[in-house]
C-alpha cells in the first residue's frame, strides 16, 4: 500500500501494521481506488450538468454575477 510520504510528495510503499492480512489491505486499497474512481466521474457529470445549466440560462440573460444575491446562501439570522 502507498501513501505520501512527507513534503516531497513522493509515494513509497508502507506496511501494513503487524497482523493484518496483505489480502485486507489490498481489498480495502482497491475499494478506496474504486470510490475515488466514482467521485471523479461524478463530479465530471456535475461540471457536465452545470455547464449545460448556465448556458441553458445563459440564453435567458440569467447569470450568476447579475442575479444571485448571495452565494453560498447564508442562514437567517
Amino acid at each position: 500500500m502507498a501513501f505520501p510520504n512527507g513534503a516531497d510528495g513522493h509515494r513509497r510503499a508502507t506496511p501494513a501494521p503487524a497482523g493484518v492480512p496483505p489480502t485486507y489491505v489490498r481489498y480495502l486499497r482497491d475499494r478506496l481506488l474504486e470510490a475515488e474512481a466514482g467521485l471523479t466521474a461524478m463530479n465530471e457529470r456535475y461540471e457536465r450538468t452545470k455547464a449545460g445549466f448556465d448556458r441553458c440560462y445563459a440564453r435567458r440573460g440569467i447569470t450568476p454575477d447579475t442575479d444571485i444575491a448571495s452565494w453560498p446562501p447564508t442562514a437567517p439570522r
